[in-house]
């Protein structure tokens, strides 16, 4: 299971770089560019910070919403425990993949729109996009570890490691030698 999310998730970071190669070419200027139509030309500065704005926006989205989980009830079997938080891991990791996604895709649409460095309005929006995923939508240790607080808040055991087949961390400076 494990695989298979960095896989998706892998797959739509992948997107944002094959998205900026295709608007390289759609968004070239023509043979003949005019002062302020080059492709590398620096978008206004309110562009930039619509942009800065929107992935703070988000960050602070994904921190409040994209880690909660039902929690995992004392007492749950193992196996009903792991489905659930298989469940909430792969839910919640395709809905912080979406929203950090989004900055991208908005970003695009804006490039159409202004005037002035159009492909760097994009470049900027995948910028921010990949530090979102990488920091919140990618799962590795921290996104694993968030998750599992959110489904052992009251106290179960969410069995989530078992299932993505992790060990289980040792308390300490020392994790192995």
């Amino acid at each position: 299971m494990l695989t298979s999310l960095r896989l998706t998730v892998g797959a739509m970071m992948t997107f944002l770089l094959f998205m900026a190669l295709a608007l390289y070419f759609v968004l070239a200027p023509s043979s003949d560019p005019q002062p302020g139509e080059g492709l590398l030309d620096a978008p206004q500065p309110w562009v930039l910070a619509a942009i800065a704005a929107a992935g703070v926006a988000l960050h602070v989205l994904i921190t409040l919403v994209g880690y909660r989980t039902p929690a995992i009830a004392p007492g749950t079997p193992a196996d009903v425990a792991g489905g659930t938080s298989a469940a909430a891991m792969s839910s919640g990791t395709m809905l912080r993949a979406a929203l950090s996604e989004s900055v991208a895709l908005a970003s695009v649409a804006l490039a159409f729109i202004v005037s002035e460095g159009s492909y760097l309005t994009y470049v900027v929006g995948a910028a921010v996009s990949l530090a979102l995923f990488v920091v919140h939508a990618y799962p590795g240790e921290r996104t694993i570890a968030r998750t599992e607080a959110s489904l052992e808040r009251e106290g179960g055991r969410s069995h989530l490691r078992d299932r993505l087949l992790l060990p289980t961390p040792r308390p300490g400076a020392i994790q192995e030698l």
